[in-house]
């Protein structure tokens, strides 16, 4: 089985995310926090070459670990996924999606997914497009610790852009007791 992957883009963006989530000591006490692997790794990351996904792992530790409280942490990781989605959105992707329909968009994104990951599956269940709501279920992934909240933001900043309408979200199989869930299922709405 293949170590499972992640773009660095990805890992530089959660990066940067964190670097604004708190002052200069806060900063300084997250980088410090991060393996001396990982601090030599970004500072020659290459947006589009292949890393370990267990450095964006880490890099999502550091950002529970600022206010290290349950329901501040999980807003600041859905706030990452909104942040990493918008970073990664370049201009073209952003036109795209104004015109892309939610249909459309929602059976691309195992695409998206697969552009950025290795390792894991997403699925898109759409049965409820109609009435502005889909399911999105991520499997295979055992390790990635707070996806939950992290595709909370990312894929609901990705609908927003889609549907131009505030989107609501609700996960199950992550907790702060099961970061680390093999399956996570996330439903949204707007």
């Amino acid at each position: 089985m293949q170590e499972p992957m992640t773009r660095g883009s990805l890992i530089l963006n959660a990066a940067a995310y964190s670097d604004v989530l708190c002052d200069e000591a806060g900063v300084r006490r997250v980088r410090h926090g991060l393996s001396q692997e990982l601090r030599r790794a970004l500072a020659t990351m290459s947006t589009t070459a292949w890393y370990p996904r267990a450095y964006y792992v880490e890099v999502l530790r550091g950002i529970v670990q600022v206010h290290n409280e349950p329901s501040q942490s999980y807003l600041d990781v859905v706030r990452c996924g909104r942040t990493v989605f918008e970073k990664e959105a370049n201009t073209l992707m952003k036109l795209l999606l104004r015109v892309m329909n939610a249909r459309l968009f929602l059976r691309k994104f195992p695409d998206f997914w697969a552009q950025d990951m290795v390792g894991g599956t997403l699925r898109v269940d759409s049965s409820q497009i109609e009435r502005n709501e889909v399911t999105l279920r991520v499997t295979e992934v055992a390790g990635f610790e707070h996806l939950g909240p992290l595709c909370v933001g990312f894929a609901g900043r990705a609908l927003e852009q889609v549907t131009g309408k505030q989107v609501d979200a609700t996960q199950t199989g992550w907790s702060f007791d099961e970061p680390d869930a093999d399956e996570v299922t996330l439903r949204f709405s707007w």
